[in-house]
């Protein structure tokens, strides 16, 4: 059956059966089983495919399950009514249940001979627009990394396997479908993907897909800010940030993402002891203040800035400090973008570093009570790494902030 889909094909499928891959329905999403089987019995080909698949070969629970289809986004619509169409560069079918979402993509194919309506390349190889519909083998070829061009037929009890991907997931090994070159320009945003992979799997890097890396890093330039910054949520969101900043030193990603951060044996040690929190208060399950991260991330740059204006140009306190911070999260926004939101909380985690540093008793209280008070407190702490003579006022902080008496031979306040 599966190989007749492939006889006009160079592919070479490999059909794996359940007594291989060991994946069985009650391992899938109840929601995700349904939208395949109402497919196929529509006459559509259909299939759960990708990082979800992936990840139950690796012991893992999956949260979020793709499908693959035949089906045309329009033709998706009109057999589901809980269904939504998103997305310009790629459209894609939503379909929207109580405890989430399931995400419907049709086959894609290559652009080659493809109407300019439905698709579209920069001279750079940057892909514009994608809405060139194809069979499962163009689909397959069309995926980012071997790993995730598994298609798992529940009503087969079978994985679809094209590129070998079973076996490099057995091997942990991360590879590029294709020329990793026009890949990564195809999408520069697949060499963040490939970071975390890296960072989220313990996989390493085939030597052709991270040779490619160092060619097509300048191309992320051409990303927009607003993916960036879905990406940065991705990178440093999921429990892997630490991991995840060290993929980015090794691969020399972190200048594309942060090119105005002057990285030192200082400043890492100063963000990636932020990162280890980071995950740790993921692991617990802990909530995550997206703000900080930043305030982190772009401390250094500020304060140099800042230094620069009170004393180079002479500019009062807080004028060098507005003038500072403006500059630096500006500069930051033109790569990613930095909401407003995020960029008040940011500036107010800022603010509050020098009322702490002053050790004034009678505003004890009001600061304890400002809303950013531990976020700041907590950068403060971060500080430290950078300057030692922090280390006094921190800690008496501290002590007030758990709601102990200060000692009597800390630093007063």
């Amino acid at each position: 059956m599966f190989n007749r889909l492939f006889k006009k094909n160079k592919l070479k499928l490999r059909v794996i059966p359940e007594s291989q891959h060991g994946i069985t329905p009650d391992k899938i999403s109840e929601h995700a089983l349904s939208v395949v089987r109402k497919l196929q019995a529509e006459g559509f080909e259909a299939y759960i495919v990708g990082g979800s698949i992936r990840d139950i070969f690796l012991g893992k629970s999956p949260k979020d399950f793709d499908v693959a289809t035949s089906a045309r986004p329009q033709e998706i619509k009109a057999i589901f009514r809980n269904c939504r169409i998103i997305g310009r560069r790629f459209r894609l079918a939503h379909l929207y249940f109580k405890s989430g979402l399931i995400e419907v993509a049709t086959f894609r194919a290559g652009h080659e001979n493809a109407a300019e309506n439905h698709a579209k390349t920069h001279d750079s190889g940057l892909i514009l627009r994608d809405n060139v519909y194809g069979t499962f083998e163009e689909d397959a070829a069309r995926r980012d990394f071997t790993v995730n061009a598994l298609y798992y037929d529940p009503e087969e009890s079978v994985i679809l396997d094209c590129f070998d991907g079973f076996k490099d997931i057995r091997h942990h090994r991360l590879q590029v479908i294709g020329d990793p070159v026009t890949r990564y320009q195809e999408d520069p945003v697949r060499m963040l993907r490939a970071i975390r992979f890296l960072a989220k799997l313990n996989f390493k890097l085939t030597s052709a897909s991270a040779a490619a890396i160092a060619t097509c890093a300048p191309s992320l330039a051409q990303v927009s800010s607003s993916r960036l910054y879905d990406e940065w949520l991705k990178l440093f969101y999921q429990g892997t940030a630490e991991e995840t900043f060290f993929q980015l030193k090794k691969y020399r990603l972190l200048h594309q993402l942060f090119p105005d951060i002057p990285f030192s044996s200082e400043s890492e040690s100063f963000i990636l002891a932020a990162l280890k929190d980071t995950d740790e208060r993921f692991r617990q399950q802990n909530p995550i203040n997206y703000a900080f991260l930043w305030a982190v991330f772009l401390w250094v740059p500020f304060f140099d800035r800042f230094r620069d204006l009170l004393h180079e140009q002479q500019l009062a306190v807080s004028e060098a400090f507005h003038q500072a911070a403006h500059e630096i999260i500006h500069a930051e926004r033109q790569r990613i973008m930095i909401s407003r939101r995020i960029s008040e909380v940011v500036l107010a985690i800022w603010q509050l570093q020098y009322p702490l540093e002053q050790r004034n008793r009678r505003k004890i209280k009001s600061l304890l009570n400002n809303p950013y008070f531990r976020a700041a407190h907590d950068l403060l702490m971060l500080r430290t790494l950078l300057d030692p003579s922090l280390k006094p006022i921190g800690k008496a902080w501290w002590r007030i902030r758990n709601g102990r008496p200060e000692r009597s031979d800390s630093h007063p306040i």
